[in-house]
């Protein structure tokens, strides 16, 4: 019996306290595992450091079963190309090449009616494009998937090519990939601040108690007859 792919992470401050609590997490699943009869594959574990600062010395040696995890500077975990140093560019190429190739699939369907391939495209091909963009829609790097989106609108709407890039997204009353982008980064903020979203992620907001008296702190509704009184008061 083999189990499922799985990823596990963790943050400090040193590579040789993350290489001490990473062997002791291996330990336990190694007796995890062993106790409910299931296999770790001997070749497929690796270990990745992420940091934007370069690190200094040799990797601690990492084991399971006594058979050493290779040490890599770039690796998959759900979709998603990641890099150490954070560089963001093979995924977006990935995906850029993905967009590309679906797009050009939307061409033999020009004879459909207008709503059938912006449907295929809302539903099905621009959610593999903004999948974890809250990650990487930050990067530099979007001119090129920007483009893309703004070449599908053109192509579903029959939008004129010497119409201007962002007046043809106006035209077809599509939306950017930046404001997806913000509107992303607007919702995890708006979960966390309500203590919805991971531990890891309410942690990085702090919430702060003001002494004025905001709209959305009202404890009771004004009467309109204090409202008229004060108005005689102040007449």
């Amino acid at each position: 019996m083999f189990a499922n792919d799985s990823t596990a992470y963790i943050i400090g401050n040193s590579t040789a306290s993350i290489s001490i609590q990473i062997q002791e997490l291996l330990h336990q699943l190694l007796t995890w595992s062993k106790l409910n009869s299931m296999f770790i594959h001997p070749v497929k574990p690796e270990v990745m450091f992420i940091s934007k600062t370069p690190f200094i010395g040799p990797n601690r040696l990492i084991s399971i079963d006594h058979k050493p995890i290779i040490h890599v500077s770039r690796s998959s975990c759900l979709g998603v190309k990641l890099h150490n140093k954070l560089n963001w560019a093979p995924h977006i190429k990935m995906v850029t090449s993905n967009f590309n190739a679906k797009i050009s699939k939307l061409k033999q369907m020009k004879t459909f009616k207008h709503s059938t391939p912006e449907s295929i495209y809302f539903k099905g091909i621009l959610p593999s494009v903004t999948y974890c963009i809250s990650q990487w829609g930050s990067s530099n790097l979007l001119a090129d998937l920007k483009d893309l989106h703004i070449h599908a609108a053109r192509l579903i709407n029959n939008i004129n090519i010497s119409t201007p890039k962002y007046e043809g997204l106006s035209m077809a009353k599509w939306t950017s990939l930046h404001f997806m982008y913000k509107r992303r980064l607007t919702c995890i903020a708006c979960q966390a601040f309500n203590n919805l979203a991971p531990d890891d992620i309410n942690n990085l907001f702090t919430k702060h108690r003001t002494p004025y008296n905001l709209r959305d702190n009202l404890k009771s509704k004004p009467s309109y007859s204090s409202f008229k009184a004060n108005i005689k008061k102040f007449s």
